[in-house]
């Protein structure tokens, strides 16, 4: 089995010499990306958008919610309990994403140093 380029386009050659269909490079792959995309949709935007939209009412869950427009979100800015958990939550971000990675990198650092100083 070979494989040959003739102006652009790869060209299967089976056992028997003659040439299959042409392939463009590429023109499959797209495929194998649909369930994946299908999954982002339905897992993460779908939910998004749900909750973005009942951000905007009234609604306790039960029954039908009205609409209030951007009245929670002046309230929730208006809210010192708010701050108070967005600090916290901020503070979390640093101390479990931030330092973890700033400690790391000082410890491979040393290594490195260490490591090539005494062992080449």
């Amino acid at each position: 089995m070979t494989a040959t380029v003739e102006r652009g386009v790869r060209v299967v050659r089976g056992r028997r010499g003659g040439a299959s269909r042409p392939r463009r490079p590429g023109s499959s792959y797209a495929l194998f990306l649909i369930p994946g995309f299908a999954g982002f949709l339905v897992v993460v935007v779908a939910p998004f958008l749900m909750n973005t939209g009942v951000s905007f009412t009234d609604w306790q869950g039960v029954g039908t919610g009205h609409f209030t427009g951007l009245a929670n979100y002046r309230e929730l800015l208006g809210d010192a309990e708010f701050w108070a958990s967005f600090r916290h939550s901020l503070f979390m971000v640093v101390a479990m994403a931030i330092v973890p990675t700033a400690l790391g990198l000082v410890l491979a650092t040393a290594l490195f140093d260490f490591v090539g100083k005494h062992f080449g």
